[in-house]
């Protein structure tokens, strides 16, 4: 069985990690808007005594300017909480370049302010010959930077990356971001970066729980540090990489789909719709006979004769519940399976299970642990028939 499953937890997660690594955008906030029950949550956690961390790969703001939008949502939050790719990007050229060694920034001034902040020396163009090259994403972006950039590395200097997401969520939809300007760059010069300083490299988890052990606290292990995050390849993948546990939230840009078919190393170890999951007691669930996962009512199973994976109301009344609490007509309780993409429902209590199914996490839940159990033995889930969810 492979390692990367849905697990039971202790008790809320709240109370059993000791430091939520929550990520930003997606997580707390969509561009200029916060996300609903985050400010809740974050509140309902901290009093419960964990200390709550926010990572961004989003290298063009400052910790101050973060920490003021998030106390702005009625969360309490210091600039020490905030830890940007452009801090983590800043440490590790430090570590691999001399004292004074020269850098262009292909990205703003937080970035540039972090570089020089770390004893380096940035520089404006690639005709001051810089020992490396360091690219950010920043509103500005543009091609006389990738330009500098690239005639910097074809000349010889390292290149590096605050991070490599494609996309950035914004209010109105995903936009570019600094990982389709890496890959510009990579397709001009032909050299990928020496190291990639946010997620998902674990580096930016690890270095998270080393500042706060640089002001005399005490340095959180592993096994009590919680990523929390919106992105499979970047927030999830980090977190697999460096051992931790991880919680997924729904309120970004993964979506069920992308759950199912998750290969280990994106696999989170618990999902949520939102926030509230710190706050809660996590269930994996339990095998249920051959080829079938249930958990809160639902049971999900996979028809080898059909090539599909199916979901269904195995205990009406707790399936009943799951569906009203999404706002949601009761089920039937003599229904005994539906197709949760099923189109052509026979009656209403059939379409009432289906709309129950759609909206529910366990559903999901059950679904996913199903999926990823049948990929690890070899089979490909993405040719399957697969439910469908409004999440």
């Amino acid at each position: 069985m492979s390692r990367n499953l849905l697990k039971t937890s202790a008790g809320p997660l709240q109370q059993q990690y000791r430091l939520a690594l929550l990520d930003l955008d997606g997580v707390v906030y969509r561009g200029k808007n916060p996300v609903a029950h985050a400010a809740a949550s974050i509140t309902a956690a901290a009093k419960a005594g964990m200390t709550i961390t926010y990572t961004t790969n989003n290298p063009s703001r400052t910790a101050q300017t973060i920490a003021d939008q998030i106390a702005g949502f009625g969360i309490d939050v210091t600039p020490r909480q905030i830890i940007t790719s452009a801090l983590v990007a800043a440490r590790l050229l430090r570590r691999r370049l001399p004292e004074g060694a020269k850098v262009y920034v292909c990205g703003g001034e937080p970035l540039k302010d972090e570089v020089r902040r770390h004893g380096l020396t940035v520089v404006d163009s690639a005709d001051d010959a810089p020992d490396a090259v360091i690219a950010g994403w920043f509103p500005d972006m543009g091609w006389k930077y990738l330009a500098q950039a690239c005639i910097a590395i074809e000349h010889g200097a390292q290149f590096y990356a605050t991070n490599r997401d494609l996309t950035l969520p914004r209010e109105k939809g995903l936009t570019p971001g600094i990982g389709a300007f890496v890959n510009a760059i990579i397709t001009t010069t032909g050299v990928r970066p020496v190291a990639s300083a946010g997620k998902p490299e674990s580096a930016m988890y690890d270095e998270e729980r080393e500042i706060y052990a640089e002001d005399g606290d005490d340095l959180v292990p592993v096994s009590q540090s919680l990523p929390v995050g919106d992105r499979l390849d970047t927030d999830i993948e980090a977190a697999n990489r460096g051992g931790y546990d991880s919680l997924c939230v729904l309120t970004g840009v993964t979506d069920a789909r992308q759950l199912l078919l998750a290969t280990p190393i994106l696999r989170p170890t618990y999902i949520s719709a939102d926030l509230r999951g710190l706050g809660t007691c996590h269930t994996a669930p339990a095998a249920a006979g051959e080829d079938a996962f249930a958990l809160g009512g639902w049971t999900a199973s996979y028809d080898r004769a059909a090539g599909r994976i199916d979901v269904r109301a195995s205990d009406p009344a707790r399936a009943d519940a799951d569906a009203d609490a999404h706002g949601v007509s009761a089920v039937r309780a003599d229904t005994t399976a539906v197709r949760t993409d099923m189109t052509d429902a026979d009656s209403d209590g059939d379409a009432t299970l289906l709309a129950g199914a759609r909206t529910s996490v366990d559903a999901l839940r059950a679904a996913c642990q199903l999926c990823w159990t049948l990929a690890d033995r070899g089979i490909d889930v993405s040719a399957l028939d697969l439910p469908e969810f409004d999440l």
